[in-house]
């Protein structure tokens, strides 16, 4: 069986969260399983970052695995609506991608991305037998979550292509119960595969601390409670620092708040006045900002309690990488999250005034219950293997292909080339106009101009606001080609394999 994956969710902004972790971890884990039973290639989004990053952290894609790139073609982003038509330009090139090698299985590894990126969805479904993993639907539980008008037509674009799938491989029984509930799907077009854990999350070895790393890395200079995750409004971070607050002034003398994770100044502003409002001091709480895996399995290791309050999760990674790691944790007891803790005492209702700070000073004060969640956790976590998700996914896979039979299979279409733009000094602020609309290559003829681009809208693409009015030279125009092109060439040869612009004009000049 010969297998395309779709990895752009280990490029867009996915890649510091959950999404990327599940991507990377089941496709290393897919590649070991069905090694010498199935063909596999990956299909990366040459407009997005992270390829090379996810390539060398996945050492068996180096050297057995073959991998790709489609594009670029940037500006595709659905935020912005005079995006459309390039969008549909590169859905159609990312159709043909995933086709091209005539796979039996194509296998979507993010869906839902896009709406502020160049991330991609088939324009068509796939002629090969499509499959989607499928994180959660959180934004149709709560209608305020999209926002404006745009992001909602998006991400109904996005339900639609998990729809036109031929299975689901939902991340956890809820999911998966939410899925057929919300989305009509048939029962059997969709599977519980659930998540692992890696094997780098694990408690300290005997007679290894972290205390003196932590302090002198994050000033943490006692014991702590921790959180890790996203600070949406669901993420309910605001209560976790209230529940913080309300606890005995002996026990947070005693014991710090950790909060890691990525946070935007409009965030950080809010979490700033709710620690004002309740009285604590900057002393009492650490926000690290984003950490490495190595510093993050670290603090799992060290902390004394880890918290997690979310009120929808489509699986909840980080209380189970906690548990890994040999930490107390609880969570709230909603959506995935029991499934992950099964323990009745490891859970909480955030909504009922009082019952998270409650259990957090239930677990600091009764060490035999805080040594219940460490040892249960642990055992807990061992049920968690990315071999075990993989396998499920893979036999889930083969099960419906064998069920359903091979769907006919229309002929693949005949790839037509992008638009080849001809473009001189006198025909390329049209030129512009149109690539804009139309992504392609572009080819440059004759000398530059004198001047470069004087369009304010234009200088502010090339230089931000500082350089809308400093005076432009020619070569400019070839950058801000560069920006709408999948490509930009003088005298048939990329500009990047010139040192400068001015070179390659030098050497056409002499070609001619």
């Amino acid at each position: 069986m010969k297998i395309t994956l779709d990895m752009q969710g280990v490029q867009t902004e996915s890649r510091h969260r959950g999404i990327g972790r599940y991507c990377l971890a089941i496709t290393q884990a897919l590649f070991e399983l069905a090694r010498g039973r199935h063909d596999i290639d990956l299909l990366f989004n040459a407009a997005l970052d992270g390829a090379d990053e996810a390539i060398d952290t996945l050492d068996c894609v180096r050297n057995a695995i073959p991998w790709r790139s489609v594009g670029p073609i940037r500006h595709t982003a659905s935020h912005n609506r005079h995006n459309a038509a390039r969008r549909e330009a590169a859905e159609r090139v990312f159709s043909l991608a995933l086709e091209s090698r005539d796979p039996d299985v194509v296998w979507l590894g993010s869906v839902v991305e896009g709406f502020a990126d160049d991330a991609l969805v088939p324009h068509d479904r796939p002629a090969g037998f499509t499959v989607a993993t499928l994180y959660d639907l959180i934004p149709l539980h709560d209608p305020h979550y999209l926002g404006e008008a745009t992001s909602r037509d998006w991400y109904k674009h996005r339900i639609e292509t998990l729809k036109r799938c031929d299975l689901l491989l939902a991340i956890s029984d809820w999911v998966r119960e939410d899925a057929i509930e919300r989305l009509a799907i048939e029962p059997d077009r969709i599977v519980a595969v659930g998540a692992g854990v890696d094997a780098r999350f694990r408690p300290l070895d005997r007679g290894e601390s972290h205390v003196r790393y932590l302090l002198d890395r994050f000033g943490i200079d006692r014991r702590f409670v921790m959180y890790n995750g996203g600070f949406d409004k669901r993420k309910n971070v605001l209560a976790l620092i209230e529940a913080y607050a309300g606890l005995s002034r002996s026990l947070r003398t005693t014991h710090v708040l950790v909060i890691v994770g990525r946070i935007d100044p409009m965030v950080a502003n809010r979490l700033a006045e709710v620690m004002h409002r309740h009285g604590l001091e900057e002393t009492d709480i650490v926000f690290t900002g984003f950490v490495s895996d190595d510093d993050l399995v670290k603090l799992y290791q060290t902390c004394t309690l880890f918290v997690f309050p979310s009120e929808r999760e489509g699986f909840g990674l980080p209380p189970l990488e906690a548990m890994a790691c040999g930490a107390a944790a609880i969570a709230n007891n909603a959506t995935s999250l029991p499934e992950v803790m099964r323990d009745p005492e490891a859970l909480f209702d955030v909504d009922r005034p009082g019952e998270l700070a409650a259990r957090i000073e239930a677990v600091l004060t009764d060490e035999s219950l805080l040594h219940r969640l460490k040892s249960g956790g642990l055992e807990r976590a061992r049920h968690f293997r990315w071999d075990a998700v993989a396998a499920r996914s893979l036999s889930a896979i083969e099960y419906a292909l064998l069920s359903t039979g091979p769907r006919p299979r229309a002929p693949v279409p005949v790839a037509r080339e992008l638009p080849h733009y001809r473009v001189d000094a006198a025909s390329v602020a049209g030129a512009l106009m149109t690539l804009r609309q139309w992504p392609g290559t572009v080819e440059w003829h004759g000398p530059l101009p004198a001047a470069g681009p004087t369009d304010h809208a234009d200088r502010f693409r090339l230089h931000g606001y500082a350089g809308m009015t400093t005076p432009g030279h020619g070569s400019e125009w070839i950058d801000l080609l560069k920006i709408d092109a999948t490509e930009v060439t003088v005298a048939g040869v990329p500009t990047e394999l010139y040192p400068s612009v001015e070179a390659a004009l030098s050497r056409q000049r002499v070609v001619e």
